[in-house]
């Protein structure tokens, strides 16, 4: 990773592109780089350094792929596991090691924009303030891949994995409030393995939600966005919780 993306070697990004191409056979291989990849993120963000910049860049586009990968990895093992029961102990511990990888993308992303400061240890690469707006630009299309937003496909997260993305959201949020709703509708409406049940989701979509009740209102003056808003209001109201039935009542106040 550091021969591609720091120095530029094309024989690291070939390699790197074998792991990519059979992604259930080195789903671990695709932890690791995602994992590995990450570090370079947001490295010298606070330089516009053409260096700098070009090496974010590739740092980026590594992401990418890994993420494509992962989707065509869970895509492969679903069609295997409803024709074939031969390897089914391989395709289980490939899926894990598939939703590791995102995983640990989501959680890097989490450390650097400090979606939660008391997680940062001395020492940690994180962002200042006045970087994050920055930072989430620069990398925007890594946190559409990572919610499927514009894939019919729909990959899968473990619910950590979502949580830390609601987490980091609501960091977000008031940076560009109508792309971050977006962000969001994508992950509750999509498949993260019963995220919406836990009490730390809905807490959290709480928070979001008085935030943009409060805040940005004027979001929900948007037909689309107010779609967006009550569809994930619509998936923890269908999850039993008494809190989301009273953001539909302000929700419905709101848009009036």
């Amino acid at each position: 990773m550091y021969l591609y993306v720091f120095l530029n070697v094309a024989g690291a990004n070939r390699l790197l592109r074998s792991f990519e191409r059979l992604p259930v056979r080195y789903a671990r291989q695709l932890q690791i780089m995602a994992h590995s990849a990450s570090y370079y993120l947001d490295y010298n963000m606070e330089s516009r350094d053409l260096e700098a910049i070009a090496v974010r860049g590739r740092a980026l586009i590594i992401e990418l792929r890994i993420l494509a990968a992962v989707d065509r990895g869970f895509r492969i093992i679903e069609e295997r596991s409803s024709t074939a029961r031969r390897g089914a102990m391989r395709r289980a511990e490939a899926a894990k090691q598939l939703l590791m990888t995102v995983d640990s993308l989501v959680f890097r992303l989490y450390l650097i924009i400090k979606a939660n400061p008391q997680l940062i240890r001395l020492g940690e690469s994180s962002l200042s303030d006045e970087h994050v707006p920055v930072f989430f630009e620069e990398t925007a299309e890594l946190w559409d891949a990572v919610v499927s937003a514009d894939t019919e496909y729909r990959c899968p997260m473990g619910p950590s994995t979502a949580h830390h993305l609601m987490e980091s959201f609501n960091r977000l949020l008031p940076i560009d409030p109508g792309r971050v709703l977006k962000l969001a509708w994508r992950l509750i409406t999509g498949r993260t393995f019963g995220y919406e049940f836990d009490q730390m989701a809905i807490g959290e979509f709480v928070s979001f939600a008085d935030k943009i009740l409060s805040e940005h209102r004027e979001l929900l003056r948007d037909e689309v966005n107010a779609l967006h808003f009550a569809e994930i209001l619509d998936v923890f109201v269908s999850a039993g919780w008494p809190d989301a039935t009273r953001l539909v009542l302000r929700m419905d106040s709101a848009v009036r």
